[in-house]
């Protein structure tokens, strides 16, 4: 037996057809928005990716400043080290030279930095048996 099927009246036709737009519309919106998700799912990983390589690049970056900072150190102290040792050098350049100078007299116990007058007085006071009297070097009476 067959059965026939009775047309559906219009406005069960309008309402199907409506029903069918709506779940077509709906279908393309839902695929649209996985689509939309799928693209934001890899646009998240590559972020993630990067921001690995941002903070490895930290990570190296802290460590390469961390040994910079203790090198920095050591060669400040060595730096202060020879500043010190150039400091010395230079003072015993200076005695070498002076020690090279025919005119030069050292003489223990005298202080150093005493002015031409102080120094004729300390070295009158010193040697008071000298045949010559004592002067400062560049005075016109000096004997040579």
């Amino acid at each position: 037996m067959m059965t026939s099927r009775v047309p559906p009246c219009p406005s069960q036709a309008l309402a199907l057809l409506d029903l069918n737009i709506i779940l077509k519309a709906n279908q393309e919106s839902r695929e649209a928005v996985e689509n939309k998700v799928d693209h934001l799912k890899i646009d998240l990983s590559l972020l993630q990716q990067d921001l690995c390589k941002v903070t490895d690049r930290a990570s190296e970056a802290d460590a390469c400043i961390s040994i910079t900072e203790d090198e920095l150190t050591t060669l400040k102290c060595q730096i202060s080290k020879l500043m010190s040792s150039v400091g010395t050098l230079r003072k015993r350049a200076k005695d070498a030279e002076n020690w090279a100078r025919r005119i030069n007299l050292h003489l223990d116990g005298l202080p150093e930095n005493l002015e031409d007058s102080e120094l004729a007085t300390a070295l009158e006071h010193c040697c008071p048996n000298s045949e010559h009297p004592v002067r400062p070097y560049g005075d016109s009476n000096c004997l040579r």
